[in-house]
């Protein structure tokens, strides 16, 4: 039973919860400040007080003995999100994620919130966080961001009864709005003329540069243009990225064992990304694999880059650093470890520069948009064709089609204006006269 004793004009309730390892013994203490008047201004009495005291006493030693006792007084932020980290995150997220949330808590948010206790947090405090970051130059996806992750946060600490409810729930964060400048893609003659150039001999251009000759006297030589074949391996790498959308760490990950010539699938069931300075597979984006289909010549592709590969292992021999099953990975090294994560983008960049300098027609020149880029061509010429929007999400791997909707918002819009003039075509092709 909980004890209590009178201080001054207040209570001390301590409840007691037996002994820890060590025969320490535990408790939890909290202060009831009855009102000394009743509504009507007639001062309290002793008597009244105590009674006050003893019902506080029980709700409050129910309370813990129920585990509902409400601690956020105690733990700050900062605390609270080690201690999360130790009990939840390590358990449920991907380490890879973790370290995506210490960036942007530890580097934008414990500064400003990390020492206030968690039952100080308000919706006022969050929203005066947000303020603060968009003054300080940060993008509303950025926010929107740090915003799902606090959210989250004090999600868990509600269940475990550190809170009682998430400040987050009443914050305005910003909205992230996308618009068609934001996503950028290839039409689709571009995308055509790229995946022809890059199956023919691509110009390289040499610059004028210096040699020093065996006398030690330097000499110019003038630059000059080469034709050289993509490497194979590259010509299936942005064939994949174009007609099946991936992400680069989607298509870094994948392993002979991924595809299937007889069913002309890929699986997509991991993604390589960075961790303490080293690459590691994890679960893809959302814990969502999924089964990519692919068009025939595409497959034939593959099943071609698969045998050049044991090939080129059998020729190498103890050079081969690389797997000899089926979990060797698709896109490699020259000793056949797996492919840097920053090697396609820098490829692309280069590769969309040498089939511009072979495009002479200036107004025919490629856009040079990113390698992610690649995928949002993929979108936007799917949902041209009519694909309808659940499909394209699933191809995707997005979580929910209103993902896919807000990024290609432009693109539907524009094939629902399309619809809607059809329509109004067909509707207005013969004139019909009432008499």
């Amino acid at each position: 039973m909980a004890s209590i004793r009178k201080r001054g004009k207040s209570f001390l309730i301590t409840v007691s919860l037996g002994y820890d390892a060590e025969m320490n013994k535990i408790f939890e203490q909290t202060t009831f400040k009855p009102d000394l008047y009743t509504e009507k201004g007639y001062k309290k009495s002793e008597k009244t007080l105590r009674k006050e005291a003893e019902k506080f006493a029980r709700e409050f030693e129910k309370e813990i003995l129920e585990g509902g006792r409400i601690t956020g007084d105690k733990i700050s932020f900062r605390q609270y999100y080690e201690e999360w980290k130790e009990k939840y995150a390590k358990n449920n997220l991907e380490q890879t994620t973790i370290e995506g949330y210490d960036l942007q808590i530890n580097g934008k948010v414990m500064r400003e919130i990390g020492h206030l206790k968690m039952s100080s947090i308000y919706p006022l405090t969050i929203q005066t966080l947000y303020d603060k970051l968009q003054q300080a130059g940060n993008s509303a996806t950025t926010i929107s961001k740090i915003h799902n992750i606090l959210s989250g946060l004090f999600k868990i600490a509600k269940k475990w009864r550190i809170i009682k409810y998430n400040p987050c729930q009443d914050v305005f964060k910003p909205k992230t709005d996308y618009h068609v400048e934001d996503v950028q893609c290839w039409s689709l003659e571009q995308a055509q003329t790229f995946l022809e150039l890059i199956k023919t001999p691509l110009p390289i251009q040499y610059k004028d540069r210096q040699r020093k000759s065996n006398t030690g006297a330097y000499y110019e030589v003038k630059g000059y243009t080469e034709y050289k074949p993509l490497d194979f391996q590259f010509i299936v790498m942005f064939e994949i990225l174009i007609f099946c959308g991936l992400r680069r760490g989607e298509l870094i990950a994948l392993e002979w064992k991924d595809f299937s010539y007889k069913d002309r699938i890929l699986d997509i069931n991991k993604s390589t990304a960075f961790l303490n300075n080293r690459m590691i597979d994890k679960s893809t984006k959302g814990h969502r694999s999924r089964k990519v289909p692919l068009p025939q010549f595409l497959a034939d592709d593959i099943l071609k880059l698969k045998k050049q590969q044991k090939e080129y292992m059998l020729s190498i021999g103890d050079k081969w650093s690389g797997k000899r099953n089926d979990q060797q990975k698709i896109f490699i090294q020259q000793d056949g470890k797996q492919m840097y994560l920053s090697t396609p983008y820098n490829k692309f960049k280069s590769v969309i520069k040498m089939c511009n300098t072979a495009i002479q027609d200036p107004d025919k020149k490629l856009p040079e948009i990113t390698l992610h880029s690649l995928r949002h061509t993929n979108a936007t010429l799917l949902i041209s064709e009519n694909t309808d929007v659940r499909t394209v999400s699933s191809l995707l791997g997005h979580q929910q089609t209103s993902t896919t909707m807000n990024i290609y918002a432009h693109s539907l819009y524009k094939k629902e204006q399309e619809a809607v003039d059809s329509l109004a075509k067909i509707l207005n092709s013969e004139t019909v006269v009432v008499k």
